[in-house]
């Protein structure tokens, strides 16, 4: 999600900005320019720990495949299954930060709260 995708709570209500230079404009009057990379930093961190996780959950699942199987290499059934594997480890370590990061991204300019606070807001359920 991007802050052309979010709802900017106003008096009158709740509007969708019509075009990406309506959120760049509005940051500019604003003087909130840094504001439009807000979760950035969490988005890096997250996407950082998801390859690490998902290429040594990729590497373990394979190599405890071909220990198990006795086989030399691998095919591409068993790839996929490992592959799936790995994925489904990444997604259960990286989807609270991917979702800190959605919620720092499309708060409004200026009012991010720091990776720890925007965690902190709801349960852990709600963070998957």
């Amino acid at each position: 999600k991007t802050k052309f995708q979010a709802e900017l709570q106003t008096q009158q209500g709740a509007h969708k900005y019509r075009n990406l230079s309506d959120v760049f404009w509005e940051a500019v009057r604003k003087r909130q320019i840094l504001s439009l990379y807000q979760g950035l930093k969490t988005k890096n961190i997250q996407s950082f720990i998801s390859q690490f996780v998902y290429f040594y959950g990729y590497s373990y699942f394979k190599r405890l495949y071909l220990e198990k199987s006795g086989a030399k290499s691998i095919g591409t059934k068993a790839n996929l299954l490992v592959a799936a594997a790995a994925a489904a480890c990444t997604v259960i370590v990286t989807q609270p930060l991917d979702t800190a990061s959605s919620r720092m991204q499309t708060s409004a300019f200026g009012k991010s709260k720091g990776l720890r606070a925007t965690l902190a807001e709801g349960t852990w359920l709600e963070a998957f």
